[in-house]
């Protein structure tokens, strides 16, 4: 019983989970929705794919890769939102929408759990303006995992990038083994 228990519990933090990430992400998503976009196939294919994980369309523009290998850290997961070139980076507005989603994680917290966010980031180099914010979940069980968030703005493509992981180093690597596809996609250089 102890371990449907578990699972149950699991399930439901994995529910919450995702309901926050579609709160989170939805005024982003709804503030470039205007823009057209192709109709999708039932063949339609991620936009970049990284050896190790396994990827699926998750909606018209949102993807998610499950980590299938060691290297990767099995279970681990990176998904991501493209959005049409040409939005505009707005870092007052990704503070405002971290804030707000660290209030409902507060709100929303299982008994004997703790999460604890890192302030947004942003950085800007010529090419590309970068939001990251990350926060770390710990379990009453002691797991913990870290979640990155990072919104990335060049001339040619918007993506936001969301990265999970047990362990917060393999969260950021695996971030960056799809953020440097993406780019390069975007730039019409990368093969899926």
């Amino acid at each position: 019983m102890a371990a449907q228990d578990g699972v149950a519990g699991v399930r439901r933090t994995g529910l919450r989970a995702a309901c926050l990430l579609l709160s989170a992400t939805a005024p982003f998503a709804a503030s470039h929705a205007q823009q057209p976009t192709p109709p999708a196939t039932a063949k339609s294919a991620p936009a970049v794919t990284v050896g190790g994980f396994r990827s699926e369309r998750a909606s018209l523009r949102a993807h998610v890769a499950t980590c299938t290998e060691a290297r990767c850290l099995t279970g681990s997961k990176v998904s991501y939102i493209l959005y049409p070139p040409g939005s505009k980076p707005d870092f007052e507005r990704f503070k405002s929408l971290r804030a707000g989603l660290e209030r409902s994680f507060q709100q929303r917290l299982p008994l004997g759990s703790k999460v604890s966010f890192s302030p947004p980031t942003m950085t800007r180099d010529g090419a590309a303006t970068v939001f990251e914010a990350r926060r770390t979940e710990t379990h009453m069980n002691g797991q913990s995992r870290t979640v990155i968030t990072r919104q990335l703005y060049t001339s040619r493509m918007a993506v936001e990038l969301i990265s999970s992981s047990t362990d917060a180093n393999v969260a950021e690597a695996n971030l960056d083994q799809f953020q440097a596809p993406l780019i390069a996609a975007a730039d019409g250089g990368a093969p899926r």
